[in-house]
């Protein structure tokens, strides 16, 4: 056999055990990944990653490879179809969005994999709507947005990120339930970026002030009392002492 071959043998061998991440693959937070579409060769390199869930933003059905991995390795999947935002008259629907954006909350589904087709747009707004969550500033937001969609970015999706309704009680409570991200590293973004604090923090800060109240009232309470019942003994010991 020549050597070449032998060579091109090795190599060929060697390349079948690399791990090859999907276009556009990144981390976004604990246990949280997005990327673009997966193909045959990604699997070995998602098999790392112990995932639970994936959700899935495409319209179309999962083609056979990504059916039989998720079964294979009893993957949840959440299948979300967004079309893509081109026409600035058409967001995506919210029902949708809040959908995929609850299964991204809920830690228990994790660890996670968000993608779509090339991992840019429709996988960069749901992050971008994550991200608004956990008190980014806008613009950091947009630059990971960008980072990911590069010359493709849009202005729809942006929009839409900017424009997303955070205060939506269903996120608060997920948001309460899950304490999504570094609670330091969020507060930290919110001191720097002048951003007033959550409503979840709001609503404890509300529950303590108003324990206080109440705790402070029976302690006046209590003195008063203790005050009252010092002062009829007093007069008491007065009057059998006049008598």
């Amino acid at each position: 056999m020549p050597k070449d071959w032998a060579l091109a043998g090795q190599q060929r061998g060697l390349a079948e055990e690399l791990f090859i991440p999907p276009t556009n693959f990144s981390m976004v937070d604990t246990g949280v990944y997005r990327s673009g579409y997966p193909n045959a060769r990604n699997l070995p390199f998602l098999s790392t990653l112990g995932l639970r869930s994936i959700i899935y933003l495409c319209p179309d059905p999962y083609p056979d490879h990504m059916t039989e991995f998720v079964e294979k390795h009893q993957i949840k999947k959440f299948h979300f179809g967004l079309e893509t935002n081109k026409d600035p008259a058409h967001d995506y629907p919210e029902e949708i969005m809040k959908g995929a954006l609850l299964v991204l909350l809920d830690v228990r589904n994790r660890p996670l994999l968000i993608h779509c087709n090339k991992g840019k747009h429709r996988t960069g707004a749901l992050v971008g709507c994550l991200r608004r969550m956990q008190r980014w500033m806008l613009t950091p937001i947009f630059d990971e947005y960008r980072r990911f969609a590069g010359s493709k970015a849009r202005l729809t999706d942006q929009q839409y990120i900017e424009l997303f309704d955070t205060s939506d009680p269903v996120f608060v409570d997920a948001m309460a339930r899950n304490r999504v991200g570094n609670a330091a590293q969020i507060d930290s973004v919110q001191e720097k970026s002048g951003a007033p604090v959550d409503l979840v923090s709001r609503k404890e800060e509300t529950r303590g002030g108003e324990a206080s109240k109440v705790e402070e009232q029976g302690s006046t309470s209590s003195r008063q009392s203790l005050g009252e019942d010092s002062s009829d003994s007093d007069t008491e010991v007065h009057r059998q002492a006049m008598t």
